[in-house]
C-alpha cells in the first residue's frame, strides 16, 4: 500500500499515476495488474515484492521496487525525490527492476 500522495508527486514528476483503487482491480490480482501494465506500457510502482518475480518472466513491463519499509509519508515522497534522477536513468536504460531504498 502505497500513499496517494506518491501518484500526485508522479504526476507533478510529468508522469501520468493512476492508483489502483482507481483502476478497480483488487490488490490481490498482481497478475492481472501486470498484465495491465504490459498492455498500456505503465511502469509498476509498488513495494510488494510478488511483482520482482512477474518482472523477470514478463517481460514487456517494468517495476519500481519500493524498499524502504515502514516509513512515514513524508520521508517515503523525501526519497523518492531524491532518488527520481536514478529511477529514470534506470528506466530508460530498460533495467526491468529498478530498487528504491
Amino acid at each position: 500500500m502505497l500513499p496517494r500522495e506518491l501518484a500526485d508527486l508522479l504526476l507533478a514528476y510529468g508522469h501520468e499515476a493512476k492508483t489502483v483503487g482507481r483502476l478497480r482491480i483488487g490488490s490481490n490480482e498482481d497478475v492481472a495488474l501486470w498484465q495491465l501494465a504490459e498492455q498500456t506500457g505503465a511502469i509498476v510502482v509498488s513495494k510488494d515484492n510478488d511483482f520482482a518475480p512477474l518482472a523477470t518472466q514478463l517481460h514487456r513491463a517494468q517495476f519500481v521496487h519500493i524498499r524502504t519499509g515502514n516509513i512515514s509519508t513524508a520521508r517515503l515522497l523525501d526519497r523518492m525525490r531524491d532518488a527520481m534522477p536514478y529511477i529514470m536513468k534506470s528506466l530508460e536504460e530498460g533495467e526491468k527492476i529498478v530498487e528504491v531504498w
